[in-house]
């Protein structure tokens, strides 16, 4: 739902009210994104950040649950400076990390369709 004010209404009441507009969070990515499968509930994006930012500059992370089904996983994604970087955190693949393994995949980007 979007309130929006008339145009004629007063300036002074409108100021004390808040805008109804939301908040967004914009993550910057790169081209040169990676999956994190298998990771532990309780692992958050800063936790990603900090183990994934001895490869490189981290762009973003994000730390998505996946509750379908019960299964007890967590997964996320990590976007890197360059594909240097990505391909040395690839060698984390298989490790421990909050005790369970680490499932690596580099995210393919599809092509744009034509016009």
């Amino acid at each position: 739902m979007r309130v929006r004010f008339s145009v004629d209404m007063n300036s002074k009441y409108r100021s004390t009210i808040s805008s109804s507009r939301p908040e967004k969070n914009l993550v910057f990515e790169s081209p040169y994104k990676l999956y994190a499968g298998n990771l532990a509930w309780s692992v958050k994006p800063e936790d990603l950040r900090n183990h994934f930012s001895q490869f490189g500059e981290v762009i973003s992370t994000t730390v998505l649950h996946d509750r379908k089904g019960g299964k007890n996983r967590v997964y996320g994604f990590l976007s890197f400076s360059s594909s240097e970087e990505l391909e040395a955190a690839m060698s984390l693949d298989g490790t421990q990390f909050y005790g369970r393994t680490l499932k690596l995949r580099e995210v393919v980007k599809w092509p744009e369709p034509e016009p």
